[in-house]
């Protein structure tokens, strides 16, 4: 094994003292979050923020409520124009010109703007790296050989920052692809130049995506083209697209022997498969946890002969977790990525909590979470986000060196109930929302329907192909020539508001929303289904959910049809 292995073997030992360095923070979490704790608070000292919470001299992270990004905007927004005390003190010297933005999905339809300063942008590269040696550390092999990595190459977005900005040299001398692949546009385009770039390269080591989607329409795309690929592999041609065109180098590379070895597979076969064209596979690289467990089903027969790797929780506003170990979404919280706190899943209503600080009492830090129970995250980040409210419910699954009181292990298992989150898209109840609004008040005869819809809610369809959303209506009027206009719509304005929304539905990773109609009396079944499972809770407190989140059974036995 010696392609790979001069290089595979340096980086391992230059980085060393990094892997060391993050166990000694696991092994001292207390310390380790105490001092981030200390460097946030002193970023934000005397900055218009702070000020605005009372806060005169050095903050105290108490003074200071649970907040959602709404609650941010004004102070973010602030910032990035160009007033650089409105979020952070001039003794820090953190100016708009010295950060990253990340842009992503909001609640609303305003996406986000995610502050990326130079000390969080230091510590997200320092997990980034641990996580990777951790890794190698458990899978040598796969350092010695390519890797393919499927991403945007953006530096608005946190997967381009991630797989590129975040990485060091030594690593993406292993990158099998120029970056500049990773610009092709269309997504299913960019997925036929990946292939074409790497279906004669055997050395291919580990596959690196954020979504295991991704990787679903890359096998599938290997397999539909398997033909076109070869033949472009003897002839130095690329069947998608003109390499001129598209200023890619690699696209008219010739490998004659791999174009035999792979013919002679697709004779007997009709078709390829991953194991076919990287045999020297080690490792594949993605998300295993939360509503994605649909996709890695589809996959296992695939790849599921290499070991897979979850790149742990991992969002626009920072990288929160590593996993230790294979197959298992289970990650321990890093001690230096955030300072966390916590929330029992079900203290209280939503409404209640963000930006009130009235449920302060009730935050739980992380030496006290109990395994097996259900949490929603709060973080304190060295971006300026204090006290943040990810809207991310978690479980502890058990302590770093199974000591307690140790770094917790925690798996995320969903976003909380104001959103739903199919393939990445992180949908919003209140988008949701807006769009039926803007429709019901467009003006349009035919959406007259919607007004006198007793009851709407829009929930994922996972099992379908590609996966989507459907809108489920308890309706007297059941045109559904009509209502598929209407879905058509909704469609086009969720895309609208939403661009991770919009992204996703451009790439095919996900399908237009489609229309499933309600038998009536649905709504007082789902109101009777609400109050089962909440002991204690009054017909009076049941709100009609706009965006049903992962509990779609009721509504597939309550419909007409799917």
């Amino acid at each position: 094994m010696l392609y790979r292995r001069p290089i595979g073997s340096l980086l391992l030992a230059l980085k060393k003292p990094q892997l060391k360095a993050f166990h000694r923070a696991l092994e001292s979490f207390d310390a380790s979050q105490a001092a981030v704790l200390a460097q946030a608070m002193d970023q934000i000292k005397g900055s218009q923020f702070a000020l605005a919470h009372g806060c005169q001299s050095a903050p105290r992270l108490q003074a200071f409520p649970i907040c959602e990004y709404e609650n941010l905007r004004p102070w973010i927004d602030r910032f990035s124009r160009g007033d650089a005390t409105a979020l952070f003190g001039s003794h820090s010297g953190i100016t708009p010109q010295r950060c990253r933005f990340v842009t992503t999905s909001g609640t609303t339809g305003r996406p986000k703007s995610i502050p990326v300063t130079p000390a969080s942008f230091a510590v997200q590269a320092a997990s980034w790296q641990a996580w990777g040696l951790s890794a190698f550390e458990a899978h040598r092999d796969a350092a010695f050989w390519d890797v393919l990595p499927v991403s945007a190459t953006t530096q608005g977005s946190m997967s381009g920052l991630a797989t590129w900005a975040m990485q060091s040299a030594s690593f993406k001398t292993l990158y099998a692809v120029p970056d500049r692949a990773q610009r092709i546009a269309p997504f299913e385009l960019k997925l036929k130049a990946l292939l074409r770039l790497t279906v004669g390269n055997s050395n291919i080591g580990m596959l690196m995506t954020a979504n295991p989607s991704t990787l679903l329409m890359l096998v599938q795309q290997l397999e539909t083209h398997g033909f076109d690929l070869v033949r472009d592999l003897r002839n130095g041609t690329f069947f998608a697209g003109d390499p001129v065109l598209l200023g890619v180098s690699g696209l008219s590379r010739r490998d004659i022997g791999a174009a035999r070895r792979l013919d002679r597979l697709l004779i007997e076969r009709g078709h390829l498969t991953p194991a076919d064209v990287w045999p020297r596979l080690k490792l594949v690289a993605m998300w295993l946890g939360g509503t994605l467990g649909h996709y890695c089903e589809a996959l296992r027969p695939m790849l599921g002969h290499v070991p897979w790797r979850d790149h742990g929780l991992v969002a626009s506003e920072g990288r929160f977790t590593v996993p230790l170990g294979d197959g298992s979404p289970d990650g321990v919280l890093d001690p230096r990525g955030a300072y966390y706190e916590f929330l029992p899943a079900e203290s209280a209503s939503e409404e209640n909590i963000n930006g009130s600080g009235g449920q302060n009492g009730q935050l739980i830090p992380p030496r006290d979470l109990i395994p097996g129970q259900q949490y929603r995250l709060l973080v304190t980040t060295l971006g300026g986000l204090t006290r943040y409210d990810m809207h991310d419910i978690i479980e502890c699954r058990g302590h770093y060196g199974n000591e307690k009181g140790g770094a917790p292990l925690i798996r995320f298992l969903r976003k909380s109930s104001q959103f739903a989150n199919i393939t990445g898209e992180k949908l919003s109840a209140f988008q949701v929302a807006e769009s039926l609004t803007l429709l019901a008040t467009s003006g349009r005869e035919s959406y007259q329907t919607l007004k006198d819809t007793r009851f709407m809610t829009l929930a994922p369809n996972r099992d379908g192909i590609p996966p989507h959303y459907i809108l489920y209506a308890e309706s007297s009027c059941q045109d559904r020539h009509m209502w598929e206009e209407i879905a058509r719509q909704l469609d086009q304005s969720l895309s609208g508001l939403n661009c991770e929304y919009q992204e996703k539905r451009a790439s095919g990773r996900l399908g237009p929303v489609g229309i499933a109609f309600l038998k009536s009396g649905s709504l007082e079944q789902l109101r009777t289904h609400h109050l089962d499972r909440a002991p204690g809770a009054t017909a009076e407190q049941f709100k009609q959910p706009v965006l049903w989140d992962d509990l779609t059974s009721p509504l597939r036995d309550m419909a007409f049809e799917v």
